[in-house]
Parts: C-alpha cells; structure tokens; sequence
C-alpha cells in the first residue's frame, strides 16, 4: 500500500510537472525591454551607399528582427528589409548591412528568443543623394539655381 502511495505522488507530481511549457522553464520573458541602437540614431541623416545598422545585445535573446520600410511604417510603399537574424555557433549578429538609396525610412529592430519579443524600437532615417544634404536643397534661398 505504500507503494501505491508513492507511485501516485509520483505521478502526480510528474502531471503537475508536465503542466509547465518548456518556454516558463527555459525561456526568459524579454517583453519589458527594448533593444538599444548603436547606428544610425534616430532621425540620422547619411549618404547613399551602404549603411551598417547596429544595436547592443539584449540578455537572453537569441535573434533580432529587423525591419525597413519607406517612407515610414505607417505608409510603408517599400519594404527594403525584414529580416530574422538568428544567433549561431559564431555568437550574437549585432548589425546589418543594406545598400540604401536616397529616400525617407524607417527602421525597427526586436530582440527575441523562442517565446517572446521585446518591444519595438522604431527609428527615422534619411539617406540623401551626393550633393544633396541639407546644406545644399533648392529649396535653400541663399543657393543659386
């Protein structure tokens, strides 16, 4: 009869057990955070080219989501990236690469891991044709055109 007992306990205990998904025993809850950008800050302005978005690592994360639109999330016409970038054998991926023509964006980047994501962090950018930075627009009274 003892044993019984015990073996019911166990499996009790074992069902009980079994009842937590593997995400509340192994998977930290990142939802709270935010993911920190590096480059380029918010409302940056650059040259067109290739532009290197970076950001710093969020603990317990094990990719990021990145996302550019233009002009702007709410009016997106282009989608120029949206990308999961999983961490590998090499480590955390930190930054993306992207071949940006001049033009108005918006960028977004999450961390995540297998249950849940952080909250979106979403930056303005603006990428100008050579010759055409703030300094030098027709719109610009005291420049001749």
């Amino acid at each position: 009869m003892k044993t019984y007992k015990i073996v019911k306990i166990a499996i009790i205990t074992v069902m009980m057990i079994g009842t937590l998904s593997c995400k509340d025993i192994f998977d930290k809850d990142i939802t709270a955070r935010s993911v920190e950008v590096v480059a380029p800050a918010d409302k940056a302005e650059a040259p067109e080219g290739e532009v290197t978005f970076l950001w710093k690592p969020v603990s317990y994360a094990t990719g990021y989501h990145l996302t550019i639109v233009s002009p702007s999330f709410e009016h997106a016409a282009i989608l120029i990236a949206d990308t999961v970038m999983m961490n590998d054998t090499l480590g955390v991926k930190l930054r993306y690469r992207h071949l940006m023509p001049a033009g108005e964006y918006q960028w977004n980047i999450r961390a995540l891991n297998s249950s849940y994501t952080t909250r979106d962090n979403i930056s303005h950018l603006n990428i100008f044709a050579p010759g055409g930075n703030e300094e030098n627009r027709d719109d610009d009274p005291d420049v001749e055109g």
